[in-house]
């Protein structure tokens, strides 16, 4: 028996998705309980009132809504297998995991999918990111770019939003411990991660990268001080190579910073709130997601 939970608002609506997907589910013979979210009723809350029996669990939706499932594993220490239907406008969780040509091609490949367990960020002992934790400016891009831009343009709303809000650039003075090491300086963005990219702007090796080393990538963006120390960044931002003087790319397992102004915290392309103090922390492969690798389509 699985527990799904779909949200109808994720992304750009499809007419008889949900009907196809229970349609895949019942043509495996998988049983499951449906709940669906609405405004005040997410996976937190759908997790905090069900009887934790199952053998897994299914979520359909986007970023925000993966997250909040999560959260609600973490809540409740179940480390039970977890499928992701991606329904969202950037699904930057689920790109790790693999490319599928239709949504259905996974329920219609249960048997195929295999456990992977990965890492798990929390924030302050309490609240989980699964792919990235940002801070300062760049961070509203996501949960400020309106809805019908979301899905009207997809991934390219992003950046549009993004470019028309670069030019309202603060700084933040920091105090930083990465793992033993400490430093302070001036920055405009923080990004903790464990992802191949991050809101469709920044981008790392995927080769570089691995799920559930233990260990975050973190890149902190120094201010820039004149017109040629801004190209730098968008540079770096557009070529994808982090390696000039603006950028601090470093991995660890632990990060604390303390800024001397309140700044806007972002959790899976979610708005936070706003900190001007911080502990985010690695627990090693304690979130198991399915990966998609033995999907095939049916094309």
């Amino acid at each position: 028996m699985y527990l799904f939970i779909y949200n109808p608002k994720a992304g750009v609506s499809q007419r008889n998705e949900l009907n196809e997907f229970i349609h895949c589910l019942n043509q495996s013979k998988i049983r499951f309980d449906l709940f669906l979210t609405d405004l005040n009723y997410g996976p937190v809350e759908i997790m905090d009132e069900v009887e934790h029996t199952y053998e897994g669990y299914i979520i359909a939706g986007g970023d925000g809504t993966v997250s909040q499932m999560v959260q609600g594993l973490y809540n409740h220490k179940i480390q039970k297998p977890l499928i992701i239907l991606p329904i969202g406008t950037a699904n930057e969780i689920s790109k790790n995991l693999g490319n599928v040509a239709h949504i259905t091609d996974i329920l219609s490949n249960l048997e195929n999918l295999t456990e992977r367990p990965v890492d798990l960020g929390v924030l302050n002992e309490t609240d989980c990111f699964t792919f990235a934790l940002t801070f300062g400016n760049f961070t509203e891009v996501t949960y400020k770019t309106p809805q019908n831009l979301k899905n009207w343009l997809g991934y390219r709303a992003y950046l549009i939003y993004g470019f028309l809000t670069f030019r309202r650039i603060h700084a933040y003075g920091l105090k930083v411990r990465i793992d033993d090491t400490l430093f302070s300086g001036s920055f405009v963005f923080g990004g903790i991660t464990n992802s191949k990219s991050v809101g469709g702007i920044f981008h790392y090796d995927e080769n570089d990268i691995e799920l559930s080393d233990g260990l975050f990538e973190v890149m902190l963006i120094r201010k820039p001080k004149n017109v040629s120390q801004i190209r730098q960044i968008l540079k770096g931002m557009m070529s994808r190579e982090y390696d000039n003087e603006m950028f601090i790319i470093r991995q660890c397992c632990e990060v604390e910073i303390e800024s001397d102004t309140m700044m806007s915290m972002n959790i899976d392309g979610e708005f936070a709130g706003d900190m001007s103090s911080f502990k985010a922390t690695n627990h090693k492969e304690i979130l198991t997601l399915m990966d998609y690798k033995g999907v095939k389509s049916d094309d």
